[in-house]
């Protein structure tokens, strides 16, 4: 089953950079995992305190996995020091047949 972790967080004030940083470590780390299939960092365009990261993973086990890993959590905890609290982290399932999707997800 094919997943993706979607996150969105709304930054502390004078911590825009700092966790804009600590998002791209992130990504950085993760997309040597196993299973990792690629991540994307976005900002929103209604509020552009609020930004957020997408990652795709082949499986939930790799998804998960990568969640736990003792650098993922370190950097986790970082961010959370500077981002308000209340964010959002969901995992999701990709149903239908995935589009213009690199390898190996488009099955």
């Amino acid at each position: 089953m094919t997943v993706a972790r979607i996150s969105l967080m709304k930054v502390t004030p004078g911590n825009r950079k700092e966790l804009e940083h600590l998002q791209e470590a992130l990504e950085e780390f993760l997309s040597k995992q196993k299973g990792f299939v690629m991540g994307i960092s976005f900002e929103s365009l209604n509020d552009k305190e609020t930004i957020g990261r997408i990652t795709l993973w082949v499986s939930e086990e790799d998804a998960n996995r990568g969640a736990t890993l003792d650098h993922t959590v370190a950097i986790r905890s970082r961010m959370h020091l500077i981002m308000e609290p209340g964010h959002m982290e969901q995992l999701v399932q990709i149903i239908g047949t995935p589009r213009n999707v690199p390898q190996p997800l488009n099955r």
